[in-house]
């Protein structure tokens, strides 16, 4: 795996190995966090991107085409979540992804 680029901003980084990135951060706006509900959401959104994708909080970065490992970053409500994407259409999951965590995680 590559490392992954810091940021508190969206940002586009080519890493030492020529892989590019694409990274933003968010608020969790839903009232009670990432809890099953919200973390199946955003990995079946995930699931369907076809390139690497992770979510960091506070340094931890975990996997986020699996909703168990979302869980795991235990990120109650204005925790503040950077997801990093690298592959085809990364640009566009990263968006989803963002305006997903910044609602209510109403279909």
């Amino acid at each position: 795996m590559s490392q992954l680029p810091e940021t508190n901003d969206s940002t586009r980084v080519i890493t030492a190995d020529g892989q590019e990135w694409v990274s933003a951060t968010a608020s969790v706006h839903h009232p009670v966090g990432l809890c099953q509900r919200p973390c199946k959401i955003l990995a079946e959104l995930t699931s369907r991107f076809s390139g690497d994708i992770f979510f960091e909080k506070d340094g931890e970065k975990v996997n986020a085409k699996d909703y168990m490992w979302i869980m795991m970053l235990a990120a109650g409500p204005g925790s503040e979540i950077t997801v990093h994407a690298s592959g085809p259409g990364a640009q566009q999951m990263v968006e989803q992804v963002i305006s997903q965590l910044s609602r209510d995680f109403v279909y």
